[in-house]
């Protein structure tokens, strides 16, 4: 099974790239959307999460040390980008869905509450605040994100609910200018040379000079001029910032379309539609092809910038809101599905996977090796980057024939299925074990299941195909007690435990003494990292010195989960599920599979 359909510069060029909720300033510069250079290739776990009282829809601004972001709680959190120690919190009276911009040593960002505020980066404590107008009618809902400032010159540029643009002093917060629309702003402006661009929920796209805020020329969309009366939902909103790359502004709307206009004629180069549904996301163009994200189709595609091919589509689970960053050769974008997809670029086949426990409507932040995203969970996470290859190939050994204490939780296996894992017998698992040996791809065997067959113990449980699996290099997940401790007869009759085939296999001495009942077990930060809660109910464990690494402890000390190394592979004991798993517990087994590097 191929894992790509599993689970998963200059200043001018960062304004070109801005997303609908991301923030550029002249003084301190955001992370760019696209880093070609970047060697990330996969996740390696969880740096460290940050969890807060609301949900998270507005993008991190990442800053020296500091990570910025704000949460529906109406909190803004600055927190140390090492590990997620939070330096300060500032509380507005509303939810923040937009993105912080930093400058001149303050944060700003707007709140649900109708203001702009800067706050001391330093302290967090508030400069000012501007007050913004009424908020328009809105009659259709899934407003989902506010505006987010962009900053050049001390100017600072923003959207509101009451369908004013403004520009204003970062020093003071006083008015430069203000231009009027019918409709809320909740797309982020760009800054294009001497023009500011502008999008609204009357769904016009608004060219102004920089300067003055003069109206210089606007482009309608068919959204415009549509009754969403007629259609009992929403066909003029233009929520999505638009991308600009030479000549070309590229938009999505709330009519179904994704708009690419000619700058230099100030006319329509093409549109693209798959009927009805919406683009909210906010496109990310790079070698010639535009990357957006759709509504009720619930798709994600490349489309070409000239032409309006489409180069590719995929489809996830739910809407994508999410607004594209790239990294290397891989699309990063987060999904209403809780997941953070990577696409490749050029192919869209799925790299990788990473599951929250709610929909990802934010957009992915890239520094250096790190992907900071927030998900409706209420948590930022810290996603760890590796430059190593993604796993490519998973199975999952779940034989629902035999005997009921050997199977593992069919949700497990559910679960994983979902996630176009391919489900094996023992002889197509013994075929998928020696291709791997052979091909030596990245690979990884899920077992739910408290047996290993006998095909692959052959001659005898040290020299057979799944030790041999595991030393060219193969990872094992193990989801249950000791390998081929307990036996049954053929009548279904309980033949006693064993642990001679899991000492033999793993070089190890299972003590049995030690296991019975269900203990608290702790995570440690190797745990956490691979995505382990901090604490659950367990039951099996060993000794904790007699394991290559220790992912969780229990009551005693001992080792619930860990990882025993064979050779160039890993044989990783999971969680042994005392209770029947909860959809939290299945995400982190979905995105332990991906961390087993």
């Amino acid at each position: 099974m191929n894992f790509n359909r599993l689970l998963f510069a200059g200043l001018m060029f960062v304004y070109a790239c801005t997303p609908r909720n991301a923030t550029v300033v002249q003084s301190d510069p955001a992370p760019a959307r696209i880093q070609e250079q970047s060697p990330l290739r996969s996740l390696s776990g969880i740096a460290w999460k940050v969890q807060t009282g609301g949900g998270i829809r507005g993008n991190a601004l990442v800053s020296g040390p500091r990570v910025y972001f704000g949460s529906a709680d109406g909190v803004l959190y600055a927190v140390e980008k090492k590990d997620g120690t939070v330096a300060w919190t500032f509380k507005t009276r509303g939810a923040i869905s937009s993105t912080p911009a930093l400058a001149g040593g303050d944060v700003f960002v707007t709140s649900r509450d109708q203001h702009l505020y800067a706050v001391d980066a330093s302290t967090g404590k508030e400069k000012w605040k501007l007050k913004m107008g009424a908020l328009l009618p809105h009659l259709w809902g899934w407003e989902y994100f506010q505006s987010s400032p962009v900053i050049e010159n001390q100017i600072l540029y923003v959207g509101g609910g009451d369908g004013v643009l403004y520009a204003v002093k970062t020093s003071d917060g006083s008015v430069v200018w203000n231009f009027k629309t019918k409709g809320r702003i909740r797309a982020t402006p760009v800054i294009h040379g001497e023009e500011i661009f502008i999008n609204s929920f009357d769904g016009i796209f608004y060219v102004l000079e920089k300067a003055t805020g003069k109206l210089k020329w606007t482009y309608e969309t068919e959204g415009a001029h549509l009754k969403s009366e007629d259609f009992g939902w929403d066909r003029n909103a233009l929520d999505a910032t638009p991308a600009v790359e030479g000549n070309r502004v590229v938009f999505g709307s709330r009519d179904g379309n994704v708009y690419c206009l000619d700058l230099a004629t100030k006319t329509l180069a093409w549109k693209f539609t798959y009927g009805p549904t919406w683009s909210i996301s906010s496109p990310l163009v790079h070698n010639g092809k535009v990357f957006v994200g759709w509504s009720d189709n619930k798709l994600f595609s490349a489309l070409d910038l000239e032409t309006d091919k489409e180069h590719w589509k995929y489809e996830t689970g739910d809407y994508v809101y999410s607004s594209p960053i790239l990294a290397g050769h891989q699309v990063i974008v987060g999904g209403g599905d809780s997941k953070l997809y990577a696409f490749d670029e050029t192919t869209g086949d799925v790299a990788w996977t990473f599951k929250t426990q709610s929909s990802v409507y934010a957009s992915p932040v890239l520094d250096s090796m790190r992907i900071f995203v927030g998900s409706d969970d209420g948590a930022l996470y810290a996603l760890q980057g590796s430059s190593h290859a993604p796993v490519k190939y998973v199975a999952v050994y779940a034989n629902a024939g035999d005997h009921p204490y050997l199977q593992g939780d069919p949700k497990i296996t559910t679960t994983l299925q979902a996630a176009h894992v391919v489900s094996v017998d023992s002889v197509a698992l013994k075929e998928f074990m020696k291709a791997r040996m052979q091909d030596k791809v990245p690979s990884v065997v899920v077992f739910n299941h408290n047996s290993i067959p006998t095909n692959l113990l052959l001659p005898d449980a040290r020299t057979g195909l799944f030790r041999n699996y595991i030393e060219s290099g193969g990872t094992v997940l193990w989801t249950s007690f000791a390998p081929n401790l307990v036996s049954f007869d053929a009548k279904g009759n309980y033949l006693g435990e064993n642990p001679a085939i899991a000492n033999a296999l793993l070089d190890m001495d299972f003590d049995l003494t030690h296991d019975g009942g269900e203990y608290s077990c702790t995570a440690t930060a190797a745990g956490k990292r691979v995505g382990l809660p901090d604490f659950f109910i367990g039951s099996f464990s060993v000794k904790a010195d007699a394991v290559d690494e220790v992912l969780a402890l229990n009551e005693y000390g001992r080792a619930a989960c860990w990882v025993r190394k064979l050779g160039a592979g890993r044989f990783i004991q999971w969680r042994t599920w005392s209770h029947e798993p909860e959809v939290t517990d299945l995400n982190v087994i979905t995105n332990a599979v991906q961390f087993t590097r």
